[in-house]
């Protein structure tokens, strides 16, 4: 993702939502124990996971629902998954 992704991400977060909130992410991953743990670890224990295998098994739908105090906490989030290689996120 580049940088105009996030300031325009960040720039509906702040007029579109008030803070703090239960925010939603949703990712697709290879079906890889070391991808999903890496995308564990980006979200604290407080998060609710929701998986899902695709119908060949090669890939997972990961929804994620955590409270984030505001759209810079947001940002981060996503600027850490996007390390990941493989991660799609919608």
């Amino acid at each position: 993702m580049n940088n105009d992704f996030y300031t325009n991400l960040h720039a509906r977060l702040k007029t579109n939502t008030s803070w703090p909130s239960v925010y939603m992410f949703k990712f697709i991953l290879p079906n890889d124990n070391r991808k999903m743990a890496l995308l564990r670890q980006i979200f604290e224990q407080d998060s609710r996971f929701f998986e899902k295998t695709s119908n060949k098994g090669n890939y997972i739908s990961v929804t994620v629902k955590i409270v984030m105090l505001n759209p810079d906490e947001v940002i981060s989030r996503y600027r850490q998954v996007a390390e990941i290689e493989g991660v799609m996120m919608l």
